[in-house]
């Protein structure tokens, strides 16, 4: 799947993973997003393996 912009352009960066994200864990990136709201000031990979250990 390829995302563009309004504009044409391919997605790129981060957001350029959320489709893959949001097939793979079945959720979308709103639900991640609100579940790490109140990590604010944590480092990613912490995040990244808080995610991992919560919700596999």
């Amino acid at each position: 799947m390829s995302l563009e912009t309004p504009d044409k352009q391919p997605v790129k960066g981060p957001a350029s993973y959320f489709p893959s994200i949001e097939k793979t864990y079945g959720q979308p990136i709103a639900h991640w997003l609100a579940l790490i709201e109140g990590k604010r000031g944590t480092k990613h990979m912490e995040i990244v393996n808080w995610l991992l250990a919560k919700d596999g």
